[in-house]
């Protein structure tokens, strides 16, 4: 069965942004369309745009009345689901392929889909609380257990699992571990400590698909620098480390492959400020430069601010959104895609002003999912 791939950028761009913006792309028949990007709007009207990831040009829009919390989407379904910001916490579901719009109560704040899309895990992260699983057809809860405090979850395409960082404190003791919960009953199946792994300060923190190293950014107290750390679990032992600017983040490949790495650096011992995009191989353990001067890949007079990017489905290319900033004028101005082989922007699109001329966008997450087509 053919796949086509749906991409979520999250933004927040404020009220009056709707009343005078510009696009100049032309919304294009929805059924031409092979992959998806969806830019998440989080401030009045909060909502989601969807774009054509080949030429960035606006498919479509949904709006909401709710402000938008955490999200993610259905791997499977073509389905985004999320947790609203307002007192009553409610799991949304939007259905891409019939629009349509439905919403439960929940007691979760974040939430994760299972890899087949069955299942959707809600939990309280950064503080204990109580973990719940919906059946994602009927919505319904089919398990629910207070497992303790979740650092993140994640999930790994083709395994029934949800893999989650429970993380304790005690005094100046920390105690972490990973575990396995199967996605029908949150039962655990494995656990594997992490207590040799340092989350204080951590920026960014990811699972390979094989399930065999983990990965974590962090960053120095002192705010001057950070690491990329990768750790091997079966060994229970970090076995690299590379020094990285201040708050980097990190996308893994589709192919599980390869990992890029937002560094951001300082320019003549002044602020950090010009982001780096580094490219580790996780086979190998070689990491490179692949994005260093803005200058030498188009984007003249300009620096990238954003720290956040995002692997193509095809492994091809990176996203980088919003992070293009003029020096002279301070304008966020395009969503980026950066083909890694031939070092160079092919595409971008312009965050359109408001009425009074004015960009502002601020990027709170970015992530990727695959989607089949039916």
């Amino acid at each position: 069965m053919p796949f086509k791939y749906l991409i979520i950028l999250t933004l927040v761009i404020p009220v009056y942004f709707f009343g005078g913006c510009n696009i100049t792309n032309q919304p294009e028949e929805e059924d031409q369309i092979s992959s998806k990007l969806v830019v998440h709007i989080g401030n009045n009207p909060p909502g989601f745009w969807f774009f054509n990831t080949d030429s960035l040009t606006l498919i479509d829009s949904l709006y909401t009345q709710e402000r938008i919390g955490y999200l993610d989407v259905d791997s499977n379904k073509e389905s985004i689901y999320w947790i609203d910001g307002s007192v009553q916490k409610k799991l949304n579901t939007y259905k891409l392929t019939s629009k349509s719009k439905s919403a439960v109560n929940t007691r979760g704040i974040s939430l994760k889909v299972s890899s087949d899309g069955e299942y959707i895990l809600t939990y309280k992260n950064f503080e204990p609380g109580l973990s719940e699983i919906y059946d994602s057809e009927d919505m319904n809860v089919v398990a629910s257990d207070s497992l303790g405090r979740f650092l993140d979850v994640f999930t790994i395409p083709d395994r029934p699992f949800f893999y989650a960082i429970v993380y304790s404190e005690e005094g100046e003791s920390q105690q972490s571990k990973l575990i396995s919960l199967n996605q029908e009953n949150l039962q655990i199946e494995n656990e594997i400590s992490l207590d040799y792994v340092n989350f204080s300060s951590f920026n960014d923190i990811g699972l390979s698909y094989d399930a065999k190293f983990f990965f974590l950014s962090n960053t120095d107290k002192s705010g001057a620098f950070g690491n990329f750390v990768v750790y091997d679990l079966e060994l229970r032992a970090q076995v690299n480390q590379f020094q990285v600017g201040p708050y980097s983040k990190f996308s893994i490949s589709p192919d599980g492959k390869e990992i890029y790495i937002t560094s951001r650096r300082s320019v003549n011992g002044t602020t950090p400020q010009n982001i780096q995009v580094l490219n580790y191989d996780i086979s190998n353990k070689h990491i490179e430069v692949i994005i260093d001067d803005p200058s030498e890949i188009g984007l003249e007079g300009q620096y990238i601010e954003s720290e956040h990017v995002l692997v193509s489905p095809d492994s091809k290319s990176i996203y980088l959104a919003p992070g293009n900033k003029d020096k002279a004028t301070g304008k966020y101005s395009d969503i980026l895609q950066f083909d890694v082989e031939k070092r160079r922007v092919i595409n971008s699109f312009e965050i359109p002003r408001d009425s009074l001329g004015r960009y502002s966008t601020f990027l709170i997450n970015m992530d990727l999912v695959s989607t089949q087509s039916n």
